[in-house]
């Protein structure tokens, strides 16, 4: 019986396999460029809506004044 000869099969099979890839990386980029090209036309859009309605806010309560935050310190605390 013959010795088995050892085969360059493998090999040349994954060379061509990542040509294909790369082939198909480089396809895919060039097919997805045009269409951006083609997505970049000049569209206006014009909307017009009400404004919207907004309540008034009511105003917060004034702000203690220092003379009656003293007036409070000063006095005795509740027993």
């Amino acid at each position: 019986m013959a010795a088995r000869m050892p085969s360059n099969a493998p090999w040349i099979a994954l060379l061509v396999g990542a040509l294909l890839v790369a082939l198909a990386l480089i396809g895919w980029t060039a097919w997805s460029a045009s269409r951006l090209a083609e997505a970049a036309r000049d569209v206006k859009i014009d909307v017009e809506m009400p404004k919207p309605k907004i309540p008034d806010v009511p105003t917060p309560n004034p702000q203690p004044s220092a003379a009656s935050s003293a007036t409070a310190a000063a006095a005795p605390p509740p027993a």
